[in-house]
C-alpha cells in the first residue's frame, strides 16, 4: 500500500504536517522528494 504525506524536517526529526495512519512498531520505506512551496493567501484590498 502506498500513501503520501507532507512532512517538515526541523533539522533533527521528520515531522508530519497532519495525522498519518500507520501501524506502530512496523518498518516503512520513505521516498523523499521536494514539495511545491506553499503560497500564502492573498489579502483582499478594501
Amino acid at each position: 500500500m502506498e500513501k503520501t504525506a507532507t512532512v517538515r524536517f526541523d533539522g533533527e526529526m521528520i515531522r508530519p504536517e497532519g495525522p498519518i495512519e500507520m501501524e506502530p512498531n512496523k518498518r516503512y520505506t520513505i521516498k523523499f522528494e521536494p514539495a511545491p512551496p506553499v503560497t500564502p493567501p492573498r489579502e483582499e484590498s478594501a
